[in-house]
């Protein structure tokens, strides 16, 4: 039997991913409209700080004897951050010098007298914004104002990094509670896998039993008791057919075989009926086997039970002959298998059988542990099973042209291995048969 191994948790994953992938998307479409509005918001503020100074220091424009004058600014941040020009030009009022702040404010200043709409640049960390004034004597002058752009700019990084921090602190939280809440919703998943792993095709009683339905799992593992209980008496109707014609075709069988045999004692009988006669009688063998091992299927089921392999495997090589004589390799002390010996030695028997049939020497029966089982290989030194499919092998009735048997030994052997929670399968090889018998370790 192949051992079931727990495969990762892929549907969890899927979830818990998705969501981190949704979240994701959700905080960094929130972070980008939160930059935008921020950015749209600083914009209008920077405007408008700009223009409020723009009109406080145009108030402070007057005319003194032809010439266009400022007024003492009530701040000085006025005084460093604004220039007046007169329609020339020429810097009435305002810090000179060569930085690049103040060729950007006489460069906004030149031939903006005219203009009727104002003029913004972005020069050095700074905006500036130029406008046209007229003074109440008709006269026209130029207003630059700057404000520094760093404190906004800060503002926004800050806002950046706060949302890329929450962002991730929302997206590693909805992590954890995905992973939570599907932990929890699969809980009863986990415990279902883990019971019907350790049942077997024999345990027709076991059942989930997660109670009353609270929700989809719990009504899915009461639907799967409902399933498991029709199933399991449709497992007992076939045994119980299985057992009744069992016993009725022992009797009719028992005659067939007894009559061919008196009929072989009969005098002056050609060599042709003589081998009727023999492939009639090994025929009834063939079935009274085949017969015994389902009765032996029918009384065994629900039946744990436990055997020896060391004597199984010493009781089934014995008495083979010399044709192809079957050697047992070391087997470890008082290992046993959870399965009755009878059972073990109606799957092993074919096999054996078969292996002995094809066998040109020798036939090996090996031990091999394995994780919860025990594994039985059985090799001969016959022509083996080739590259075919290895399936065929197991269905009932198929059988090579140079067999005489009814092709139901190999077949029955995996029943038998599979009603006690193990397997038969075979093993290509171009040197030799190879079967291996599976079972669950006691």
């Amino acid at each position: 039997m192949i051992e079931v191994v727990p495969a990762r948790s892929w549907l969890r994953w899927r979830v818990v991913g998705s969501t981190v992938a949704v979240t994701l998307v959700a905080m960094a479409a929130l972070t980008i409209l939160v930059q935008a509005v921020l950015a749209t918001a600083v914009t209008s503020d920077v405007r408008g700080v700009l223009r409020a100074r723009a009109d406080a220091v145009a108030s402070t424009i007057t005319v003194r004897d032809g010439r266009i004058v400022a007024r003492e600014t009530p701040t000085d941040t006025l005084d460093r951050t604004a220039w007046i020009y007169d329609d020339a030009g020429r810097l009435v009022e305002g810090p000179a010098g060569s930085s690049a702040l103040q060729a950007a404010a006489r460069s906004l200043a030149v031939g903006l007298t005219g203009a009727r709409s104002p003029r913004t640049v972005d020069v050095a960390d700074s905006r500036l914004l130029a406008r046209a004034v007229t003074v109440r004597s008709g006269d026209r002058a130029v207003v630059v104002v700057a404000e520094s752009l760093v404190p906004y700019e800060r503002t926004e990084r800050y806002a950046l990094i706060v949302g890329l921090v929450l962002g991730s602190i929302v997206v590693v939280g909805s992590a954890a509670v995905a992973w939570w809440s599907i932990h929890r919703a699969l809980e009863p998943v986990a415990a279902m896998a883990a019971r019907a792993r350790e049942w077997s095709e024999h345990d027709l009683d076991r059942r989930f039993d997660l109670g009353p339905p609270q929700d989809e799992i719990t009504a899915l593992g009461q639907t799967l008791d409902g399933l498991l209980a029709r199933v399991a008496e449709v497992i007992r109707s076939e045994q119980r057919l299985s057992q009744e014609m069992a016993h009725e075709l022992r009797t009719p069988l028992t005659a067939v075989r007894a009559e061919a045999e008196l009929a072989q004692l009969e005098p002056d009988l050609s060599d042709r009926t003589c081998e009727s006669l023999a492939r009639i009688v090994d025929a009834s063998d063939g079935m009274a086997a085949a017969i015994a091992t389902l009765m032996a299927l029918a009384r065994s089921a629900g039946s744990p039970g436990r055997a020896q392999v060391g004597s199984l495997l010493a009781s089934v090589a014995d008495g083979w002959g010399e044709r192809a004589p079957v050697v047992v390799g070391p087997v470890p002390d008082q290992l046993a298998v959870a399965a009755p010996a009878e059972l073990v030695e109606r799957a092993l028997s074919p096999l054996v059988e078969n292996a002995v049939r094809h066998a040109r020497t020798r036939v090996d029966l090996v031990v091999e542990l394995a994780l919860h089982s025990v594994l039985v290989h059985v090799r001969d030194d016959g022509p083996g099973t080739g590259d075919g499919d290895l399936e065929e092998l197991f269905r009932p009735g198929a059988r090579s042209s140079a067999s005489e048997g009814a092709g139901l030994g190999l077949a029955l052997a995996r029943r038998v291995a599979r009603s006690a929670g193990g397997d038969v399968t075979a093993v290509s090889s171009d040197d030799g048969g190879h079967f291996v018998l599976s079972l669950p370790q006691a």
